[in-house]
């Protein structure tokens, strides 16, 4: 709205054409804004005009309805003009039905589809294999028997693995050294896996062996557990399969040097927890330069030669 300004007179908007009488319609305030004007006839300072404007302001805010759609009817009303076309209520209807789609990914072969979203429940019967009937979490078996960290440790390892890793160490214990070896027992195993642990608690991969047994640089429990002999010779000699008939069991089984210990070992796993339903697959490469049949090498891994084994994960 334009104003008009002239020497000694006071500032006053410029009345639209066709129009006399009142300059605002608006009824509800014009007695505030007569007011206002007839306080203008004086001169006024600058804090004080500037404490009207705000006043004015403020009230003009809470003049607005509360309802928008009043807002929009009196705007409708004073523009006779203005009308809404179908195609503007149909764009406005569309974006709020067509909520974005999440992203789908498709598998290296080009077979299986991946959703971040679950898919639509449809009606209908639940496949047999969907259902959990058994309660996630560790089972009874494995809770009523896991009193300490030994204990634990020997739900993993029962007297069948005890056995076949005692009786194969001594028989390739005889075949190397002859009668110069002495028969061991699982008390000596557990002694030879508790410093295994303990090297890597220590950190002590890199460190050569005999400086973990000496006086005065090494560290007393790996000298007071065994002599550092007994330990060469055991980790010479431990064998988890009959070497003498490996040949002709390797012929159709690739891992026939440990499997007889790993499906005893995988019969147990089930009997110690129960999944749920959040459960993930991943893989990992497992550092190795030694002589393997399925050694596999992956430039962009930390240890690029190794063996692949897949694991679950478990979210709660």
């Amino acid at each position: 709205m334009a104003t008009i300004r002239s020497k000694g007179s006071n500032i006053l908007p410029k009345q639209p054409p066709g129009q006399s009488g009142n300059l605002f319609h608006d009824t509800k305030n014009s007695e505030e804004h007569s007011s206002f004007f007839t306080k203008m006839q004086r001169r006024y300072t600058a804090q004080e005009a500037l404490e009207h404007l705000l006043q004015s302001s403020e009230n003009e805010e809470n003049s607005e309805p509360d309802d928008p759609s009043d807002a929009e009817e009196d705007f409708t009303e004073d523009n006779p003009d203005f009308e809404i076309t179908e195609e503007q209520y149909s764009d406005e209807d569309s974006e709020e039905e067509c909520p974005e789609e999440d992203p789908d990914f498709l598998s290296k072969n080009g077979e299986i589809l991946w959703r971040s979203s679950p898919p639509p429940q449809t009606p209908g019967r639940v496949r047999a294999e969907e259902i959990i009937r058994k309660t996630p979490g560790p089972r009874r078996y494995a809770c009523s028997r896991a009193e300490d960290i030994k204990s634990t440790f020997e739900l993993y390892f029962p007297s069948s693995i005890q056995n076949i890793l005692v009786k194969i160490t001594n028989l390739e214990g005889h075949r190397v050294f002859g009668d110069q070896w002495t028969d061991i027992d699982w008390i000596t195993v557990e002694a030879f896996i508790g410093l295994l642990i303990l090297a890597r608690v220590f950190k002590s991969h890199d460190e050569a062996t005999r400086s973990l047994w000496h006086g005065e640089m090494g560290r007393a429990i790996f000298r007071a557990t065994m002599s550092l002999t007994d330990f060469e010779k055991l980790s010479r000699v431990l064998r988890f399969d009959d070497k003498s008939t490996r040949a002709a069991r390797r012929e159709t089984d690739k891992l026939a040097p440990i499997r007889e210990l790993w499906e005893k070992w995988v019969e147990r796993l089930p009997m110690m927890y129960n999944p749920g339903l959040n459960v993930t697959v991943d893989e990992c490469l497992l550092g190795f330069r030694g002589r393997c049949p399925f050694k596999q090498y992956m430039p962009s891994k930390p240890a690029k030669y190794g063996l692949k084994y897949g694991f679950d994960n478990y979210c709660v």
